[in-house]
């Protein structure tokens, strides 16, 4: 079963068959679920969470999908294995309800994150909340992350009911879904 919140994260991203997708804290695999069953042959998708047990079962999900999609399932801290990214090797990289960008100065992981995204690319970050929006504090703390590490455009939305994203592009593109 895919969570709400999931899903409607999965359905705000801007993806192609062909897009490279890093997801991060990628939990029960939900969202690669629904990511895989989006790309093709020519996409890739990478987890990273820290818990033996969601890359377990992250795993299993991806395998039942049967993408022809490349993918792969990191476990370690986001902060150690973006370090070892290469540059510009992503279209989307995309969170939900990871809560590091608001509740610590994550300026160094967002300009990590933005290094590895390709011109065009963006960062989606979802927070599932009872109004749909982000209380000040947080909204505050992503803004402060994001700006940080080098984002300068940065849009605020509600893809449904009581679910809040931020999205932030590498250059000043506008954020769309295509």
């Amino acid at each position: 079963m895919v969570p709400d919140r999931v899903a409607a994260a999965v359905d705000a991203l801007p993806l192609t068959p062909s897009s490279a997708v890093l997801e991060i804290g990628g939990g029960s695999g939900a969202a690669a679920q629904l990511v895989l069953a989006r790309l093709g042959a020519g996409g890739s998708y990478v987890s990273v969470d820290r818990s033996e047990v969601a890359e377990r079962r992250t795993r299993q999900r991806c395998t039942d999908v049967g993408s022809a999609a490349r993918w792969e399932v990191v476990r370690g801290a986001i902060e150690d294995v973006v370090a070892e990214l290469p540059d510009h090797a992503y279209d989307v990289v995309f969170a939900v309800n990871v809560n590091v960008f608001w509740t610590t100065d994550a300026s160094a992981l967002s300009a990590q994150l933005r290094r590895v995204l390709r011109r065009g690319g963006s960062l989606w970050l979802f927070y599932e909340t009872p109004s749909g929006s982000v209380g000040p504090k947080a909204a505050d703390g992503v803004v402060r992350s994001l700006s940080g590490g080098g984002f300068s455009t940065m849009t605020t939305l509600a893809p449904r009911a009581r679910l809040a994203a931020f999205a932030a592009a590498v250059d000043d593109s506008p954020i769309t879904k295509q």
